[in-house]
């Protein structure tokens, strides 16, 4: 195990002669991107989203590790925010399960380790180099960084920067991003960050700060920096509040995929008063990687007072429930293929992308009804000898999905019970 910890001096300094030297519009951009944050102490109390937060980073970590270390002889994570590792009670901060998840699937593995914890705050560093002093064994395979005294963007182009003069790339890369406000996250750096092969990001978006000063012209540079774009402004006074969320959750949403990554979910964070205080957006290029957040998402209870909401549909109810809504998925799937062809693995991408389900609840939930509705609603076209219905074994397997009329342009199917 390898620690170091780079001092708030030696960093800033090497720093400024990287990026800023004696440019005043660069030292401007450092300025401006100091993260506010209503919490000034060095900890804070724990609340209940971020108990929640903190199961779907460990439940999805707990998948990634294992999954990408099979293939790859390096993983990096990195937590853009990392605060103080722990909570004024003793509870773990995202550095301490980040570093006991890498703990427990990299020890007896091939793959090497490496996590990186960003933290601004000089005290809060501090803390978190404290916190973390009992992890000084943690072997060969598992190393860890404290970037202190600096802003998550400026760390970012120096790890970049590292792998480069090393001539190494950059190794699969998991972004933590978990800022108390939306300063500090600009666009440019998310894309930068995905344009390595096998990055994935996920981030705390903000919304109730952000929403509160959305018509802040001083805050203007910040939004156009986070949001890539201007057109936020047509959002700022906008009076209905439902459809101001709506719109600018759409936004980000929209230019994450059209610039950052393929694939791109986000889920909805709410309070005890049924309030948004944030939401959490994963951006990949893996439809697997989708999955499995999916699968992390769905094991998290939200306990009553919280739940998520898919960005595929802002408009739903409540779906991370104690059981999966067959019905509305049911739904969606013939809104989609009514009348058309598709095979198995269309299906499964459809539902995985464009629905807040996952890849196992169509074929038992809604094929299987749908093949043995009476009439059916579904026709598996030439089944595979032996085939009993309502199962759907291969991912080539073609579904005609039976048009409003009912009636079938192939003629009936046969089974073979």
């Amino acid at each position: 195990m390898f620690c170091r910890v780079a001092s708030d001096q030696c960093y800033q300094s090497d720093l400024a002669s990287k990026h800023f030297s004696s440019d005043s519009g660069s030292q401007a951009i450092r300025r401006r991107v100091s993260t506010m944050s209503k919490i000034k102490t060095t900890t804070w109390n724990i609340d209940e989203h971020t108990r929640v937060k903190h199961a779907i980073l460990e439940r999805y970590l707990s998948a990634w590790i294992p999954i990408l270390g099979k293939y790859h002889t390096e993983l990096l994570y990195i937590d853009g925010f990392a605060g103080p590792g722990k909570y004024s009670n003793g509870e773990a901060g995202s550095p301490i399960i980040a570093i006991r998840t890498a703990l427990k699937y990299t020890r007896r593995s091939h793959h090497n380790m490496r996590l990186v914890f960003v933290e601004r705050d000089r005290k809060r560093a501090d803390f978190l180099k404290t916190n973390l002093s009992g992890f000084n064994t943690l072997g060969k395979r598992i190393e860890y960084d404290i970037k202190a005294g600096v802003d998550f963007q400026f760390a970012w182009q120096d790890l970049v920067e590292e792998y480069e003069s090393n001539d190494r790339p950059l190794p699969p890369t998991f972004a933590f991003i978990d800022p108390f406000g939306w300063k500090g996250i600009p666009h440019s750096v998310l894309k930068d960050i995905m344009s390595h092969s096998r990055s994935e990001i996920f981030i705390t978006f903000m919304y109730d700060a952000l929403n509160r000063f959305l018509d802040n012209p001083d805050q203007a540079e910040n939004f156009r920096e986070l949001f890539d774009t201007d057109d936020w402004q047509q959002e700022s006074h906008r009076n209905d509040a439902q459809a101001r969320k709506t719109k600018i959750l759409s936004l980000y949403r929209r230019k994450l995929q059209e610039r950052v990554a393929k694939y791109v979910l986000h889920f909805e964070m709410k309070n005890a008063n049924n309030a948004t205080k944030y939401f959490l957006f994963y951006a990949t290029n893996s439809l697997k990687g989708v999955s499995k957040m999916k699968e992390a998402m769905w094991k998290s209870d939200p306990r009553g007072n919280y739940r998520f909401s898919d960005a595929a549909d802002p408009n739903q109810g409540e779906l991370f429930g104690c059981s999966p809504n067959y019905s509305r998925l049911e739904q969606l799937i013939l809104d989609r293929f009514e009348g058309s062809v598709a095979t198995i693995r269309q299906i499964e991408e459809f539902v995985l992308v464009e629905t807040p389900f996952r890849e196992t609840h169509y074929k038992v939930g809604v094929l299987r009804k749908l093949e043995k509705a009476n009439p059916p609603k579904i026709e598996v076209m030439c089944p595979p000898k032996g085939r009993r219905r309502g199962t759907f074994p291969s991912d080539n397997m073609k579904i005609q999905f039976m048009p409003e009329d009912g009636e079938s342009v192939y003629g009936p199917a046969l089974h073979f019970e």
